[in-house]
Parts: C-alpha cells; structure tokens; sequence
C-alpha cells in the first residue's frame, strides 16, 4: 500500500502549482497531521520546499525534482 507521502509526491509532480496542506488533507481524504507530516517529510528530504513568505504555507517540488 502506497503511503500519503508518495501519493502527495506523485500529486507535485503532475500538478506544477504549489499546494497547502489543507489541499493535501482534503483531496487524499486524510488528517491535516498526515498531510502536514508528509509534506515536511518531503521538506527534509531535499525533495520540495516551502513557498517564501506565503501564508498559508504553500509547498512546491525543488527544481529538477521534476521526474
């Protein structure tokens, strides 16, 4: 079974927009927590990256992360 960290990886690589974690939790249909774990996850791995200055948080894949 796939975890949300690589549903929601999947989900940045073919959806080029920056997304929240609300956005995650909602469309994955888990706890903003699970989201929020996964993105961060991804954020320590060197995978994705938080939007400067946005409010909500917004998180996109780094740059040649593409594939």
């Amino acid at each position: 079974m796939r975890t949300a960290e690589d549903r929601i990886l999947d989900y940045m690589r073919e959806h080029k927009k920056p997304v929240t974690i609300s956005k995650m939790a909602k469309y994955f249909i888990v706890s903003e927590s699970t989201a929020k774990g996964s993105l961060a996850s991804l954020v320590k791995k060197g995978i994705a990256e938080v939007v400067p200055k946005s409010k909500p948080f917004l998180y996109r894949l780094k740059h040649g992360i593409d594939s």
